[in-house]
């Protein structure tokens, strides 16, 4: 875990190369295997998440989400803090978890565990489920 003002250099989805500097409170973990209401969760932590989507989203654009990889779901407020085109017409959203209780952080946790992959990003959604 990062100290929460450090910076890091985050790698551009399709070019994986540095796309910005950024600070986060918690790294990602990069996923397969696991879905959402929006789209494929492309990494996850317990302070937000990164989805393939076929529909953009409006910054600051508030929903509830369930994430579920069929027998294990949770369901969590999510914030939009950007949202991309891709180049094969989905969305590449960045999502903000504000306000998590205990039991949500722990299922994104197992999420995280359960579904860690070491495979690079893969703009094909079906590679995301």
């Amino acid at each position: 875990m990062l100290p929460r003002n450090s910076s890091t250099t985050v790698l551009h989805p399709r070019r994986h190369e540095p796309a910005q500097t950024e600070r986060r409170r918690s790294e990602r973990t990069p996923i397969s295997h696991l879905v959402c209401d929006a789209g494929g969760v492309i990494d996850l932590s317990t302070r937000g998440m990164r989805v393939l989507a076929e529909k953009p989203w409006h910054e600051g654009q508030i929903k509830n989400l369930t994430l579920t990889d069929g027998p294990h779901s949770v369901t969590i407020e999510a914030r939009c803090i950007w949202s991309h085109p891709d180049a094969d017409r989905h969305h590449v959203i960045g999502l903000a978890f504000d306000r998590i209780e205990p039991q949500q952080e722990g299922m994104l946790l197992r999420f995280a565990t359960e579904h860690a992959s070491t495979a690079p990003f893969s703009a094909d959604p079906s590679s995301c489920h």
